[in-house]
């Protein structure tokens, strides 16, 4: 993924994104990385194709730390060609779930029986309704005061409390020990002006958006599953 002209051609600006605070996206195109992929099919295409190959080595492990049979209806928030969702539909038969993403990606994506596809922004269409919310890689592409954003159009989207926020993310350690996350923080300070976050700083993104943060379980990856209650 790094190596894509969207991402590289960011890090080339990294030095403005320390500098600033600014992502080095907007040396490129004032809107950021969102503006940019729209303005550009081509480095959108590119740039999906290795975000959707890192996801799947990595749904095995949310698979594998979760059981998803609890819920009847999951919205996947943000879930690009919508991979774990699909995987999560096939190992359980009485799930059904809805898969939001912008519109060109939406477009792109053919619905069945049991998966929906609706098109939207999250920061502006509110969300559809599901006893589960999965945010996958999602709220590391944001600042905090965006990421609480999304997390609040989650709490107001359920018709009554009690729905799952499951937010599957690489969380930083608190201490000085080596981990992928680290690396990752850089990149994206650099692409999408976002940030990693420990679990406690997670936790309180949750309880800014009014979500009551329940528990968190590591995978077999870096990721762990960051898990709210509305």
């Amino acid at each position: 993924m790094t190596g894509t002209p969207f991402c590289w051609d960011a890090l080339g600006h990294l030095d403005h994104a320390v500098r600033t605070g600014e992502a080095g996206i907007t040396k490129l195109h004032p809107g950021g990385w969102v503006a940019y992929l729209d303005a550009h099919p081509g480095p959108r295409a590119i740039f999906q194709t290795p975000m959707t190959a890192n996801a799947h080595d990595d749904i095995a492990a949310v698979l594998n730390a979760h059981d998803f049979s609890r819920y009847r209806r999951i919205c996947d928030v943000g879930g690009g060609c919508g991979h774990l969702l699909k995987a999560v539909l096939d190992r359980y038969a009485q799930t059904t779930g809805v898969l939001f993403e912008l519109p060109p990606v939406a477009s792109g994506i053919t619905p069945t029986r049991r998966l929906e596809v609706v098109a939207g922004d999250f920061f502006t269409d509110p969300l559809p309704d599901a006893d589960a919310y999965v945010l996958m890689n999602i709220l590391h592409d944001w600042d905090d005061n965006s990421a609480v954003a999304i997390l609040a159009a989650v709490s107001q989207a359920h018709r009554s409390r009690g729905a799952a926020v499951l937010l599957l993310e690489a969380v930083m350690p608190e201490g000085p020990q080596r981990h992928w996350s680290k690396t990752l923080d850089v990149l994206m300070l650099a692409v999408t002006g976002g940030r990693e976050r420990t679990l406690a700083q997670y936790r309180g993104l949750l309880r800014a958006a009014g979500i009551e943060p329940i528990s968190a379980v590591p995978t077999a990856t870096p990721f762990s599953i960051v898990q709210g209650r509305t």
